[in-house]
């Protein structure tokens, strides 16, 4: 069964003699009759014949004995492993007899070298990836150790290599870790966590696979990704608290805007009436200057329940019951000339709208930016000159960019930012009148409705204002 044959060479008589299974392991018939030269030259030429060869003369001069395992080539020309041991017989000091045995060996061999090749491809795995390994015995004796173990862990694999883990790492006993290891062993489940190891100043994903010889643990360094993600939570938080702080202020402001408007408005409507009364009831004795202190006077209080009514319409940008739909932009332009009829044919004015699309918006809040920016196309106008007005809209994939442009006075770059500023006028009220609310208004609602405005402009050769509106999912 071990297929262990016997043979032997008599150097004095010169004959020799194989066993039956000698002969079955070089595959050749009974007759075969082999000396020490035929012999060795079953073997390959290279390593194990200059092996066969060396130890065959080291034999016969010194008497040392020889026990290898080495490769044959088989009379069929079949490659076999075997293991050949031989000794000398002296007589006065000359070797006369050369006699062992030849075993085949070619099973186990083969079976051992490839359990090598697959050692040596493991291992060349284990240490070539990024993460770190290492693996213990159900004793938590370590039985390996790689580099990058090395490099994220600290000792060496030489130091690591036989050694009891929680030896090593007596800090770590009763750590997270040590922990969920005895649970990936006790449970023989597969255990994946992360855990911050204080000595390296690091955080790790370790994943834990047990098995019937032990555990095999994977584990790589976080560090990065879980100091971001612990700054984001905190940010997050910080955020969460800020816009919590926010809500409260922006609802106090909100209700204190409703409040003061609808508190100021009744004495500026007395103020408005008494002074009325004023002029009506002393015209006779009033002369001209009296008369146009309370037209100052009546004109000042009239700008001051604008400037509330502005307020109070800014502070309720963002609250509405409006609900989401189709909006007709052509129609909707429409509708803004009826309510500017008179301004439109008081200035001789022209509008030209121009393939206005059908989108899914919010009207009320539309048309105000809309009334805004073509009230002021209206408003500030060349003298002499008719406004001309054109509407125009561009689809792009995920918005829609109107564009309302005129041949008014055009603005200087300087203040293209602080035009948008509440209570920000680039002329005096006679010249111009208004509250300096209306593009301020204008600019909160198009961001309320995630979109953006701006101006371009030529000073002395009109502007043209454009924002987004983004397209709703339908």
């Amino acid at each position: 069964m071990a297929r262990l044959g016997s043979w032997e060479i008599d150097l004095v008589k010169e004959t020799s003699y194989w066993s039956e299974i000698t002969q079955n392991i070089h595959e050749v018939d009974a007759s075969y009759s082999a000396d020490i030269e035929t012999g060795i030259s079953f073997y390959p030429e290279g390593k194990h014949r200059d092996l066969i060869t060396q130890k065959v003369d080291e034999c016969i001069l010194y008497g040392t004995p020889w026990d290898v395992e080495l490769l044959m080539i088989t009379a069929k020309g079949n490659l076999k492993w075997v293991r050949a041991i031989g000794e000398g017989e002296f007589v006065n000091g000359t070797c006369r007899r050369l006699y062992g045995s030849i075993q085949d060996i070619n099973d186990r061999k083969v079976a051992e070298l490839t359990l090598l090749k697959t050692l040596e491809e493991k291992n060349t795995i284990l240490e070539s990836i990024d993460d770190a390994f290492f693996a213990v015995d159900r004793q938590w004796i370590v039985t390996y150790w790689n580099s990058q173990a090395e490099k994220q862990l600290g000792p060496h694999k030489d130091k690591m290599l036989g050694q009891n883990l929680w030896e090593v790492f007596a800090d770590s006993v009763n750590s997270y870790s040590y922990h969920k290891y005895a649970e990936a062993i006790e449970t023989n489940q597969v255990v994946r966590f992360e855990d911050y190891y204080e000595p390296m100043v690091r955080w790790y994903e370790i994943s834990a696979f047990p098995s019937d010889s032990g555990l095999s643990v994977y584990f790589k360094d976080i560090t990065h990704r879980k100091l971001t993600e612990i700054r984001l939570n905190e940010l997050n938080a910080n955020l969460q608290k800020q816009t919590k702080e926010l809500a409260m202020s922006n609802a106090e402001l909100e209700q204190f805007a409703y409040v003061a408007s609808h508190d100021l408005q009744e004495p500026l409507r007395m103020i408005t009436g008494f002074l009325t009364q004023l002029e009506r009831k002393y015209k006779d004795v009033l002369d001209e200057k009296g008369k146009r202190y309370i037209d100052f006077a009546v004109d000042g209080a009239k700008r001051m329940r604008h400037i509330i009514l502005d307020l109070l319409e800014f502070s309720r940008v963002g609250r509405t019951d409006d609900k989401l739909e189709k909006v007709d932009l052509s129609e909707l332009v429409s509708e803004i000339e009826i309510l500017l009829m008179n301004q439109i044919e008081e200035k001789s004015a022209v509008i030209h709208k121009t393939n206005l699309p059908v989108i899914g918006s919010y009207k009320t809040q539309l048309r105000q930016v809309l009334l805004n920016l073509i009230g002021n196309a209206l408003k500030y106008i060349k003298a002499g000159i008719p406004p001309v007005i054109e509407i125009t809209a561009k689809e792009f994939p995920d918005h829609w960019k109107m564009a309302v442009a005129d041949n008014g006075i055009g603005i200087d770059a300087e203040y293209f930012e602080k035009i948008f500023i509440i209570f920000q006028r680039l002329h005096h009220k006679d010249e111009f009148p208004g509250t300096g609310m209306g593009l301020a208004i204008t600019k909160k609602i198009v961001e309320s409705l995630g979109g953006k405005i701006w101006v371009e402009s030529v000073e002395g050769k009109g502007s043209t204002f454009y924002f987004t509106v983004e397209k709703t999912k339908e």
